[in-house]
């Protein structure tokens, strides 16, 4: 192993070799439980003959995105030799700490030492003053902030992008970021979800950032029919899967995944009839009818 102190999302490079005799067999290597706690990124195989021996294993890169000392737990390795018999071998734990990218500068740079109470020397009447003055000013000019705030309003409110239309925006972002080429599955589906959510927060008036997605589905039952609902499922499972289950996702389930997203946008967006009526405008309920009189 290269490292045992590693900032989030740092890759370790763990080498795994089993030398035995050419009459015997490497029948099974078992790192599924002993990597557990880390994020599979690759996994090459190597075997090559040195001095009567085969020299052969796996190397691996993993990564972790949480802080905290983690264990590779002894890994499980079974021998087979020329009579048949096997034999099983483990390795040692080894040990990793996921670190903050802080924890890289001084740990103390930030934490001193109390000072002395400062002693003012003279009356203490003008720092009272001062004081009040400061108050003063700062209460005026944050009423004038929040003021100016409220007030466009109203004027600004006919700007803002549509539920939808910023999904799609977002989406489009997502889609066209470097995260994925850098191996960042995990983030790139954590704001996937985010989109996602903050769109049907908007979409439907629900708390859906900070909802599981059970609770989620739960809010929208009767507010999407059957049919969107599989398809809001099935791409919210997936999101979930990469998020906490650290799978990560092949080529075609990423480029699906992209593509369904889009389309719970575009089968559960706000339609024409659907759009907020400016003031003074009233929505006719059927359309008009355009006669053309004859000549006589």
């Amino acid at each position: 192993m290269d490292q045992a102190f590693i900032t989030i999302g740092d890759r370790v490079h763990f080498h795994l070799t089993v030398s035995h005799s050419p009459e015997t067999n490497v029948i099974l290597i078992d790192s599924d439980t002993a990597l557990r706690d880390f994020e599979i990124k690759n996994v090459t195989n190597f075997s090559h003959q040195e001095g009567g021996q085969v020299h052969e294993g796996k190397n691996y890169v993993i990564t972790n995105y949480e802080l905290g000392e983690y264990v590779i737990h002894p890994i499980v390795i079974q021998l087979k030799d020329k009579t048949g018999k096997v034999t099983s071998l483990k390795t040692n734990s080894l040990y990793v700490t996921v670190r903050s990218i802080d924890d890289k500068k001084n740990t103390t740079g930030d934490i001193r030492g109390l000072k002395d109470v400062l002693a003012f020397k003279g009356p203490v009447w003008p720092w009272f003053l001062s004081a009040i003055a400061l108050l003063t000013t700062g209460g005026f000019f944050l009423w004038r902030i929040l003021r100016d705030k409220v007030i466009p309003a109203k004027s600004s409110a006919t700007t803002l992008l549509t539920a939808h239309d910023e999904a799609y925006q977002a989406l489009h972002q997502l889609k066209h970021s470097d995260y994925l080429s850098k191996g960042q599955y995990k983030l790139y589906f954590l704001i996937m979800s985010e989109i996602l959510r903050r769109y049907f927060e908007r979409r439907f008036q629900i708390h859906a950032l900070e909802s599981t997605t059970l609770e989620l589905m739960s809010d929208l039952k009767d507010k999407v029919p059957d049919e969107e609902k599989h398809l809001i499922q099935e791409v919210l499972d997936l999101c979930d899967m990469v998020k906490f289950a650290k799978y990560t996702p092949s080529v075609p389930e990423v480029l699906k995944q992209n593509k369904q997203s889009l389309e719970v946008i575009d089968r559960t967006k706000e339609t024409a009839s659907e759009a907020p009526v400016p003031n003074g405008v009233n929505r006719p309920n059927k359309p008009m009818a355009i006669t053309q009189k004859g000549s006589t």
